[in-house]
């Protein structure tokens, strides 16, 4: 049964060495010449003839196109050549109110000593500042090269004259309502919601949580047309301008620590431009706890592991229980040796001159160089 299986099989094995280098589809392909010849009057090429294009019906390319403001705006949010404002915000909002009616947005364009512009966003190409090859973002660009612009004049008496208004955009204007408010320029979000997002951002509310309170359909909730992308920079916005005045809250802070408790100790070191340089204070309970557990102290910093980047310097000894014990805290800006030669001798100063027995550091040269000329008869060891 076997052989009788595979007998057709062998009979159609080639014969030859030059008839088994051929592949079974070459071999199975049948040749050109066996095919019959193709009848003339069977295969007439055809070509089809294009449609004809009526003047009215041709269709102008994308980007040749021209788009404007719809012609029922209203006439008072016109611009119009020699209108005068008397401040450019004044102008910038009044062309700002053009452009929502008219469906797009505004960016300032250059300014000198006679003119400024105002652009509409897509104004002008985009030019990279890194090579294809360095970019990390694959982050399209808005930019047309609109023309669209107005260009206003500065008078001797320090007023705007608007002196050219180009109306035309090479790209869609946006119409819809939903749609403006996600402008840039168009994003006038209420006080009330902006101090609500302060309130839960310092209140330690995360991210997704503000999002959902204030995406809410939910009868009472807060509802605004705020993106992810909105909130966070509402957020760094807060966080800077709660930044500006942080060392006027520092001081503050230390003059009501100073009214509470005598003995509590501060102190600044300023740099040539009267900025705070290195800061150090010790309240009452650490200073007491030197005095009776000061022999032996441990210095270090920490690696600039909070948001303003300074080293956090700490005073560390151990009480009689074996118990760590806090004897100061230093944010220093530079880990030099003027800033420890500082920073050792407010120490020996806050400590009512008391100078430790042995101190511990790491192998910072600056370190040794500034406990040699502040604690003079004090031990320097090592830590491993």
């Amino acid at each position: 049964m076997q052989s009788t299986r595979y007998e057709p099989y062998r009979q159609e094995q080639p014969h030859n060495e030059s008839e088994g280098r051929r592949s079974y589809n070459e071999r199975r392909r049948p040749s050109s010449t066996l095919l019959p010849p193709r009848d003339a009057l069977l295969h007439v090429p055809r070509v089809t003839t294009p449609v004809p294009i009526h003047q009215g019906e041709q269709q102008t390319p994308e980007a040749a196109q021209s788009y404007t403001h719809p012609p029922n705006i209203e006439a008072y949010v016109l611009p119009r050549l020699e209108m005068c404002f008397e401040t450019f915000q004044e102008a910038k909002n009044f062309y700002n109110v053009y452009a929502k009616h008219a469906g797009f947005a505004v960016r300032e364009g250059s300014k000198v000593e006679t003119r400024v512009y105002l652009y509409c966003t897509c104004y002008g190409v985009y030019e990279p500042k890194v090579s294809e090859a360095n970019r990390q973002r694959n982050k399209t660009t808005a930019r047309t090269n609109c023309g669209a612009k107005m260009r206003l004049k500065r008078e001797k008496d320090g007023t705007l004259v608007v002196k050219e208004i180009v109306w035309e955009h090479n790209h869609r204007l946006q119409l819809t309502p939903q749609m403006l408010v996600f402008l840039h320029s168009h994003k006038n979000f209420d006080k009330t919601i902006l101090e609500y997002v302060k309130y839960l951002q310092f209140k330690g509310i995360e991210h997704a949580q503000i999002m959902s309170i204030l995406g809410s359909d939910d009868p009472g909730s807060y509802f605004l047309e705020m993106n992810a992308k909105d909130l966070i920079n509402l957020k760094a916005k807060n966080s800077r301008m709660d930044d500006v005045d942080d060392v006027l809250k520092t001081v503050n802070f230390f003059r009501e620590m100073k009214a509470i408790n005598r003995e509590f100790f501060c102190d600044m070191q300023l740099d040539e431009s009267d900025r705070v340089k290195n800061i150090f204070w010790a309240n009452a309970s650490y200073r007491g706890a030197y005095q009776d557990f000061g022999d032996c102290v441990t210095f270090d910093t920490t690696y600039k592991t909070n948001k303003y980047h300074m080293p956090l310097g700490v005073f560390v000894g151990t009480n009689n229980h074996l118990q760590t014990t806090l004897f100061g805290f230093a944010p220093i800006r530079d880990e030099d040796a003027d800033s420890f030669t500082w920073l050792f001798k407010t120490f020996l100063r806050c400590m009512r001159g008391k100078a430790p027995a042995c101190i511990l550091t790491d192998q910072c040269l600056a370190m040794a160089l500034a406990i040699s000329d502040a604690f003079k008869n004090t031990i320097h060891k090592l830590c491993r």
